[in-house]
């Protein structure tokens, strides 16, 4: 610090007064405390008056469903007792209607009608207590609920209805009538008077203003004391009450929950409702919540007035002790505010109290002399201090910017191997993000072997100190690939000199590897080609005489001549060695002219026709060759010549690796990548013929899997069936194609040769047209859902031209947001999109906007279980990439018509 504040004027203090501050902080504790201890008392006054309310309101309502439910269980015990013990089924009608009107009589005013029906619904007598009916009168109620409950010999009690010939409320209750025998002969229907029960109900308190009133389990008005009131506000529908509602829901399930909400008379009320035993309803009763809670008023009001008169006394108080102690306070505060300010130089003037505050005056006065010496040495250390940190913050900036930019990767492990540090580079080796590569295990990252000998050089490291400068390491990445690695290891050491851990660079050296495998094996076919181009070119010139000579002495020689054995023999062999010159010739020419569309399926066909075919199935008679090719195979651009050549070398092979004869497998398929693929080849993004040739032999040691495609390397009898040129002229014919070869194979399991041929549009020449008229399409929208540029054009292209309304978006996010906003006739759903959603999250979240969304799925793989669980869920057919018109055509057509 350089500038002086010891002169630096004293500004008064700019805030309020102490006095001022303790007289309101006795106010706020105070009504804080006796706001707590008030809100408290409130709270518990209030749930107790509460509960006791709710209490009050279950025990009336289920007084109330007792006084109806005893009610209609006599009108129902009432006419069980008059069938038990009157004869109807043995009675004449004039009897039956005797003994109706006793039942009405005896049962005033229980019933206002009572009516015997037969087996078929007719009325056989009728009485009312109202009115006389003629017999003409009497109708069919066959059809009615009551009749067909009863006459399958369940009792029958229906909803309140106004009775038609009286307008009284009425309850209908039907009981079958039974023979000794227990044979249902009849029907008994009696009207209970509802009215009754109604003026009973309306004469029902709770508390000085509460009520009740009833509902059936359809939640419809059954009885009240002003009845008109309610039916002109709410009609008959009363399931808008809360209770109502849980009755409606629970039924006969128990006493409801006491409730609060807005009732019949729009006024805040709690309400509850019991059913009523023997009966579809229920009895609910209200009570107005200022009746319920009017003693929690007055005690609300009478502790808000003991709180105001407490925070007035608590105010005189505050104001009090505040001016006993502001006069000493005040000296101090003006001597800490000349030490706010930097004046180290004046002295403090002594506060002449023996107690807290005399105690501080002098305590301020030494803190002032030893603050002053201290500032002093201070000064000095604080500059050198900045100088350092800023000299830190530079180095700390540089080292974090040069291991952010290095290409490769730094890490350093504690004395366990568990990662500390590292760099983004580090996280890009190994595929793991930050988080999951933090604290994780070096070893875990890499198999058993290589473990093993990255202990020993960690190990050797930490013994004597020296660092390792170089050394491969091969790491496992989260996705389960392998990457060769070049690291270094020194030893990290704490500030006593003790280890604590390692550091070092780790390059990825995978790629590099690779291609210097390439290289070198593309080198030494290079120069065997050149050797073999060389030697081809002598040979033809031995072999002339060999060849051609024979065929002369042939001619020339009677059929009994003991030479002809022999010549033919030399032709033969003559023969033999021109195939081999043939196929140095093939290796060593390379570079095949691919100007011509062919069909793999006619090559292959060709060939298991061909006399050299046959001559092969004559030497491998146990060998079963079956053939599966796509039903519509795209063509490649290729020479049909080497193609065939490169079949037959394959299925040689084969039927070589089975001496004990098995099932040898031609197959051919349309194939489009997403993804590259690994193996002895690395297979690129993109649309493939792919030709498949397995075998259940002897399979290739692991040993030999690097050598199969070099020249004159082979497992066969030699002068029998192999030169060692067949793989290598196969090697060469894939790569003039500019195909991939992968290879799978497993000693005394078979081996699988695949190779990919890019595919192209080009068509046969000989090939005719196809009409496409059946599969065009009327303008149906169709949004085509990719993540390959390349597909969604193909595709896109491939609709227009079929007649549809084609759009195409890169992603399953994009599509769910284009849905949002438009509606298509038809999803065509690639299956694999990376990254983001894959076909199936996509089809989940566009069903949540259009339920029921047509669509089809896209893929280059097989079919998978995401496909099925797709599927599963009303997705079309399953087309397999690359597209073929009349594939992608019918499949939407199909689709479109379901």
């Amino acid at each position: 610090m350089n500038r002086d504040l010891s002169n630096s004027p004293i500004h008064p203090v700019r805030r309020k007064s102490l006095a001022t501050q303790l007289t309101w902080v006795s106010i706020l504790m105070v009504t804080l405390a006796l706001g707590a201890v008030g809100t408290g008392l409130i709270f518990i006054a209030h749930r107790t008056q509460q509960d006791s309310a709710f209490r009050l309101q279950q025990q009336s309502a289920e007084q109330v469903s007792q006084l109806i439910s005893g009610y209609m269980t006599r009108a129902v015990d009432r006419l069980v007792f008059f069938l038990e013990s009157t004869p109807l089924p043995s009675q004449s009608p004039g009897q039956q209607r005797t003994a109706l009107e006793n039942l009405l009589i005896t049962s005033l005013p229980l019933y206002s009608q009572v009516a015997i029906l037969d087996k078929e619904g007719n009325e056989l007598s009728k009485m009312s207590r109202f009115h006389t009916f003629l017999p003409e009168e009497l109708i069919n109620r066959a059809q009615s609920p009551a009749f067909l409950t009863a006459i399958r010999g369940d009792n029958y009690m229906g909803p309140v209805a106004f009775l038609g010939d009286t307008g009284l409320l009425s309850v209908s209750i039907a009981l079958p009538i039974k023979t000794r025998t227990a044979q249902i002969t009849g029907v008994l229907i009696a009207e209970v008077n509802a009215s009754h029960l109604w003026q009973k109900v309306a004469r029902i308190k709770v508390g000085q203003t509460g009520y009740a009133y009833l509902v059936d389990m359809k939640g419809r008005f059954v009885a009240y004391q002003k009845p008109a009131e309610v039916l002109q506000k709410y009609g008959e529908d009363m399931s808008r009450m809360p209770p109502v509602s849980e009755f409606v829901i629970r039924g006969q399930d128990g006493t409801g929950q006491v409730q609060e909400y807005q009732g019949l008379v729009n006024e805040e009320v709690i309400g509850v409702y019991a059913p009523i035993e023997g009966t579809n309803w229920a009895v609910l009763v209200e009570q107005p919540t200022r009746e319920a809670y009017a003693s929690i008023s007055e005690m609300q009001r009478y502790l808000l007035g003991l709180m105001f008169l407490c925070i007035i006394l608590a105010g005189g108080l505050g104001y009090y002790v505040s001016r006993r102690l502001i006069g000493p306070i005040r000296t101090l505060t003006d001597a800490a505010q000349r030490l706010g300010t930097g004046d180290l130089e004046s002295k403090f003037i002594h506060v002449q109290r023996q107690d807290e505050v005399g105690v501080l005056s002098h305590a301020f006065n030494k803190m002032q002399q030893e603050l002053h010496d201290l500032y002093a040495g201070l000064k000095g250390k604080i500059e050198e201090l900045e100088i350092t940190k800023k000299a830190l913050q530079e180095s700390e900036e540089k080292y974090r910017t040069i291991l952010e930019s290095i290409e490769d990767g730094y890490y350093e492990v504690d004395i366990d191997g568990n990662f500390t540090f590292f760099n983004d580079a580090l996280c890009d080796i190994y595929g793991c993000p930050e988080n999951e590569l933090m604290g994780n295990n070096i070893r875990k990252s890499t198999d058993q072997e290589t473990a093993k000998r990255g202990y020993k050089v960690f190990n050797e490291v930490n013994i004597t100190g020296r660092p390792e400068k170089v050394f491969d390491w091969e790491i496992i990445r989260k996705d389960g690939t392998k990457r060769v690695v070049e690291a270094s290891v020194s030893l990290r050491r704490n500030a006593k000199g003790e280890p604590i851990g390692f550091r070092g660079i780790v390059r990825d050296i995978s790629e590099k590897q690779r291609l210097e495998d390439q290289l070198q094996h593309a080198q030494k076919m290079e120069a065997i080609g050149m050797l073999a181009g060389g030697v081809a070119h002598d040979l033809n010139n031995i072999l002339g005489g060999l060849v051609s000579y024979p065929e002369l002495l042939l001619l020339q020689l009677p059929e009994e001549s003991p030479l002809r054995k022999s010549i033919l023999t030399i032709q033969k062999s003559g023969e033999k060695a021109a195939a081999v010159v043939q196929d140095l010739l093939t290796l060593a020419r390379r570079g095949v002219v691919v100007t011509e569309a062919v069909n793999l399926k006619d090559v292959i066909d060709e060939y298991l026709k061909s006399p050299e075919h046959e001559k092969l199935q004559s030497y491998h008679v146990g060998v079963h060759i079956e053939s599966h090719f796509e039903k519509e195979n795209l063509n490649i651009l290729g020479s049909s010549t080497h193609l065939s050549k490169t079949v037959m070398n394959l299925v040689s092979n084969a039927a070589e690796a089975m001496p004990e004869g098995g099932a040898l497998t031609v197959s051919t398929e349309n194939r489009y990548i997403d993804k590259p693929i690994s193996g002895h080849d690395h297979v690129k993004e993109g649309d493939y013929v792919v030709l498949t040739v397995s075998d259940t032999g002897t399979g290739i040691a692991p040993e030999d899997m690097e050598k199969i495609f070099e020249p004159f390397y082979t497992k066969k009898k030699m002068g029998r069936s192999g030169t060692g040129l067949g793989m290598a002229v196969v090697w060469g014919t894939v790569k003039d194609h500019d195909g991939y070869i992968h290879v799978d194979s497993t000693e005394g399991r078979g081996t699988t040769f695949t190779l990919y041929f890019p595919a192209t549009r080009k068509s046969l020449g000989e090939r005719a047209e196809i009409s496409l008229k059946d599969l065009m399409g009327k303008g149906e929208a169709i949004l085509v859902v990719d993540d390959v540029e390349e597909q969604r054009k193909i595709a896109s292209g491939m609709l227009k031209e079929l007649g549809y309304s084609a759009v195409s978006v890169p992603s399953g996010e994009e599509a769910v947001e284009y849905l949002k906003t438009h509606k298509v006739d038809l999803l065509v759903l690639d299956m694999i999109m990376d990254p983001g959603m894959d076909g199936l999250d996509t089809y989940k979240k566009i069903i949540e906007i259009h339920p029921g969304q047509k669509a089809i799925i896209a893929s280059g793989f097989s079919e998978t279980d995401r496909a099925k669980a797709l599927q599963g869920l009303g997705v079309g057919a399953y087309i397999k990439k690359p597209f073929l018109l009349e594939k992608i055509g019918l499949a939407v057509k199909e689709e479109l018509e379901k």
